[in-house]
């Protein structure tokens, strides 16, 4: 599960340099809700825990999508 990391690095690293002042739940609200790729993990988590395989269940509900931000999906602040 390299690739997915590298990307939300990638984005994250790109958010913080950026004019204005930024936190780090800043730049992750951003990722999540407001740039194409938290939108493709969204979906992803989602089209994945729908298949039987049992193999892929870990990865829905704990790899793709952290805790937190599925938290909010479920209970909007």
């Amino acid at each position: 599960m390299l690739v997915p990391d590298e990307l939300k690095a990638f984005y994250y690293e790109a958010k913080s340099v950026q004019p204005g002042k930024h936190t780090a739940l800043s730049i992750q609200d951003w990722f999540w809700f407001e740039t194409t790729a938290g939108e493709v993990f969204l979906e992803l988590k989602e089209q994945v825990s729908q298949l039987e395989e049992t193999s892929f269940k870990g990865l829905a509900t704990t790899s793709l999508v952290p805790r937190v931000i599925q938290q909010r999906i479920v209970s909007p602040t």
